[in-house]
């Protein structure tokens, strides 16, 4: 069903649940009104070139669509696929540096970015990539700390926000936002993967260190986007890829003595300064072996709930931390969305909601942003299943509704 056709219904049905409803129902664990879903904005948006293949399945020929993150190419999709595909939850973000002289164009399409850091785009590349680490050659956190540059003028770049998550409010739907990556995957873009890699292992002092400036830096923008958005929005997003494929990206030791305690200490502010907003955590990875300290912590939601990572099949992670933990994600974006037929696309979207959407706790997205060999018609077999299966499973009906 496209968005179009469920406005007329829902102006015809005064009973019809409204998106917003929809996601924190199912956030809450109490669902009501079907299958919450997530697919246009934010972590589930569409990257450039996924969003001009889209257009032109659908025949339309929009302006350019905003980018909201620049390495990844990830887009504002244009009105005919917002009317056609988005789903329950709609992001605003702070505004770019008020000094121009922060972030430069670079020579062989790169750039520098606020921090320092320097990325650039290969010929026929889809993604900017790191080539360059602004702390890369310190070898102290004293060193660290003299060259690091931060994002500054907060106050100043979250002017805006109120307005347009009031207005995505009042549309109907659930409103999140986000700001920096996080403060543990920032260190290795800072120092680059081998030097964060040995200073975890070898120098903690100065991963500490910059998780610690990392998190001042974070309890200012979030305190000011808290200030401006002024209890408008349902989700505060953080992203830490804390796993890969096969297991944490450090052990789980030192996430528990050094990296969750400060993660954890900025949820406890957001929640301290909005009560009503859920921390909605990225993870990429196996992250199954902390999911119990992610939950002490405070994180409401996780996504992506990566398929074929070790240790998440999302059965067992339901069963084991369904009563405390929402889920996001799990649409398979690795091989089932790019590669699959749209009928598996169908059987696959089902398998996810019977596993994790019991008693509510799941909202369906895909596992990351849609990807350029993601055929549409696949987009749209995501959506039909959502209508299809719509309903919650009951543990007591072993099935939908």
């Amino acid at each position: 069903m496209s968005n179009e056709v469920w406005r007329e219904q829902c102006a015809a049905d005064s009973g019809c649940v409204l998106p917003r409803e929809r996601f924190r129902s199912a956030v809450d664990r109490q669902p009501s009104g079907g299958i919450s879903y997530d697919l246009g904005h934010g972590i589930a948006s569409f990257t450039l070139d996924a969003h001009d293949r889209m257009c032109r399945h659908l025949g339309v020929t929009p302006p350019p669509p905003k980018v909201t993150a620049r390495p990844l190419q990830i887009v504002e999709p244009c009105a005919e696929i917002n009317k056609r595909c988005a789903g329950d939850l709609r992001f605003v973000f702070p505004n770019g540096p008020i000094d121009p002289s922060a972030e430069a164009e670079l020579p062989d399409d790169a750039y520098l970015d606020e921090w320092g850091i320097v990325r650039r785009r290969p010929p026929g590349g889809l993604y900017y990539d790191i080539v360059a680490s602004p702390l890369s050659e310190a070898t102290s956190w004293p060193e660290c700390k003299r060259k690091l540059q931060l994002p500054q003028d907060a106050a100043s770049r979250v002017s805006g926000m109120r307005q347009q998550a009031q207005q995505h409010q009042q549309d109907g739907f659930a409103v999140g936002t986000m700001c920096f990556a996080g403060i543990f995957e920032m260190v290795f873009w800072l120092r680059g993967y081998l030097n964060a890699y040995i200073d975890f292992g070898r120098r903690p002092a100065i991963a500490e260190g910059l998780m610690d400036t990392l998190l001042e830096v974070n309890l200012e923008f979030w305190r000011a986007m808290l200030r401006e958005t002024d209890g408008v929005l349902d989700v505060a997003l953080l992203t830490e890829d804390l796993g890969t494929q096969r297991g944490l990206m450090i052990s789980p030791r030192q996430l528990r003595s050094i990296v969750l305690p400060r993660i954890g200490a900025l949820i406890s502010e957001i929640k301290a300064l909005s009560p009503s907003t859920k921390v909605l955590l990225h993870s990429c990875g196996a992250v199954a072996p902390v999911i119990p300290d992610l939950i002490d912590i405070g994180v409401d939601i996780l996504n992506p709930i990566q398929p074929g990572a070790a240790g998440m099949d999302p059965v067992d992670l339901k069963r084991d931390f369904g009563d405390d933990l929402s889920f996001h994600g799990a649409v398979d974006i690795q091989h089932v969305l790019p590669y699959g037929t749209p009928e598996e696309v169908r059987e696959h979207v089902r398998q996810q909601i019977q596993a994790l959407g019991v008693g509510g706790g799941y909202v369906v997205a895909p596992a990351h942003c849609v990807q350029p060999d993601v055929p549409p018609e696949n987009v749209f077999a995501l959506l039909d299943a959502v209508q299809r299966f719509g309903g919650y499973p009951s543990s007591r009906q072993g099935g939908w509704v």
